[in-house]
């Protein structure tokens, strides 16, 4: 019950208000909101290693807990990445203003693409296929992004330098983590 009440209250605090520091400047990744936010998350991987080395829970209810995590982890990154954009360059705190920002499109997609590689070649190296496919989804998502967002008003730089970072990152990931072997799907299912 109470890590329903944290993630709501994650949800809440990172997506209804910039929450202005102050007195304090607004330092990303060190102003009390993103450490607050970091920290539970933390508080809730470490009751997920509890959690997945008990016998008490189902392997549906693991990862459905994990996914719960990474989803909140995801949508806490993304809220940072506007809260950046709202203090630097003065965007309203407005989704449709902030959604109109070529700049954290540009942003995003970069974030996104980091976070995907990361789990390819996590993925990868761990030999954790569904790790890997969640990556290569969120890759997907990305490059459906640039084509449908950047694209819609080509030109400027912000959507030159998105689309060269994505496509280097494909190109690495590519090479130096390519999809583990279907084998392995069966010992993830059974953790």
């Amino acid at each position: 019950m109470c890590a329903l009440f944290a993630a709501g209250w994650l949800l809440r605090v990172n997506i209804s208000t910039p929450h202005r520091p102050a007195p304090l400047p607004y330092l990303p990744l060190l102003n009390p909101l993103e450490l607050a936010s970091v920290g539970l998350l933390w508080l809730g991987w470490r009751g997920f290693e509890q959690i997945a080395a008990s016998d008490g829970w189902s392997g549906t209810a693991k990862r459905q807990y994990a996914a719960l995590l990474n989803g909140l982890a995801f949508i806490v990154l993304s809220a940072g990445v506007m809260r950046l954009w709202h203090f630097f360059d003065g965007i309203r705190w407005r989704l449709d203003y902030l959604l109109a920002s070529f700049g954290l499109q540009a942003s995003l997609s970069v974030v996104w693409a980091v976070t995907a590689i990361v789990l390819m070649v996590g993925g990868n190296r761990s030999g954790r296929r569904r790790r890997w496919l969640t990556g290569a989804t969120l890759m997907a998502v990305v490059v459906v992004k640039l084509f449908l967002v950047e694209l819609g008003n080509s030109g400027g730089i912000a959507r030159i330098v998105s689309f060269i970072a994505v496509g280097l990152l494909l190109l690495l990931v590519g090479w130096f983590a390519p999809v583990p072997p279907k084998e392995n799907i069966l010992e993830e299912t059974k953790k």
